[in-house]
């Protein structure tokens, strides 16, 4: 986000400016491109951040239509604090228990994503969609960071992700789906590939819907691959460190970097705040199995009615008649990405 130095400034200096062990301090900001004021506002007793667009109630969309989430209070009030920028505005209140960085980063995009805007319809429209966005992001990352267990499973389907477009080009970016809440993580050229992941001593891996191994929502074969992994604080490679690899290979498409983070995002992974994510992990073994209709699983047509949304364990030691090597599985599997 290229305008979030930009936003932290701001506060910073009218942190710097507050004179007063009460009240709140503000800075008017006129956009250079469409004319619509900002203002910036800390509260002296709680250095609570506040932001502030002009907003038409006329032409624009109602409070009850913004999405919301916790840490944030929207509100719609009039400021005539500067007579040049008099009228209602838009108001975003970071509450007392949210961070600031987490509000500053929201704000950020929200800035990013006015800055072109000339007409009260379209900013109502893209103010919408940024709030629905970070709604998303925040229902599974709270606060910024993946639990350990979906660091994890990120991670997984990055290295296999990365795979992908090292022998197939930026293209391959577009074959990842689980982002996307897709039944499957990756759909190349028909086929569909799930990833799975383990840092413990068994085989045991969860599966977490009874659609997950039912090959039948396949046009062509179903393969399930594992990483056996070992997380460490000081060895092995980093969240932020694959997501720069994969970034590094993207460089020279931009429609496919986008997409790529696009994607992270909708895993809940902020590449701004990767510094979060200190945990390691190192790639132990990996397995590729075909999942055809003998494979031990739980699917659709086993239940009976009345019965969905079934997780279970499946031990992959009882597997091994389904086991694939690696060269098949290149060239049969990976080979086909367009």
């Amino acid at each position: 986000m290229k305008t979030l130095n930009n936003v932290t400034i701001i506060y910073q200096s009218i942190l710097a400016d507050i004179t007063t062990s009460h009240g709140k301090f503000s800075r008017l900001i006129w956009n250079d491109t469409n004319c619509i004021p900002t203002l910036y506002v800390i509260d002296a007793v709680q250095k609570t951040r506040e932001f502030c667009i002009r907003w038409n109630t006329k032409t624009m969309c109602s409070l009850s239509q913004l999405p919301r989430w916790g840490g944030i209070q929207i509100t719609i009030a009039e400021i005539n604090e500067y007579p040049s920028a008099c009228g209602n505005y838009l108001i975003f209140e970071q509450l007392p228990d949210y961070e600031a960085d987490i509000f500053e980063t929201v704000i950020a995009d929200l800035e990013e994503n006015i800055q072109d805007i000339s007409d009260d319809q379209t900013l109502s429209t893209v103010v919408q969609n940024v709030l629905l966005k970070w709604k998303e992001f925040f229902s599974i990352s709270p606060d910024f960071q993946l639990s350990l267990e979906k660091q994890q499973g990120l991670y997984g389907e990055l290295l296999f992700l990365k795979k992908l477009i090292e022998q197939n080009g930026c293209s391959a970016v577009y074959q990842w789906s689980g982002p996307d809440a897709e039944t499957h993580d990756f759909y190349i050229a028909g086929n569909a590939v799930e990833i799975k992941t383990s840092s413990k001593k068994t085989n045991n891996v969860i599966i977490s819907s009874e659609s997950q191994l039912d090959q039948s929502n396949v046009s062509g074969d179903l393969y399930l691959v594992f990483y056996s992994l070992r997380h460490s604080k000081v060895d092995g490679e980093s969240l932020h460190e694959i997501v720069s690899s994969i970034q590094q290979l993207l460089n020279n498409d931009l429609n496919a970097e986008r997409e790529f983070k696009q994607k992270l995002f909708k895993t809940g992974y902020l590449i701004e705040k990767d510094d979060l994510y200190q945990e390691k992990f190192t790639l132990l073994n990996m397995q590729r199995y075909l999942v055809s209709s003998h494979f031990p699983k739980i699917i659709r047509s086993d239940l009976k009615n009345g019965i969905s949304s079934v997780s279970y364990s499946l031990d992959l030691s009882v597997c091994e008649n389904y086991l694939i090597d690696s060269s098949y599985f290149e060239q049969n599997v990976l080979k086909l990405v367009i």
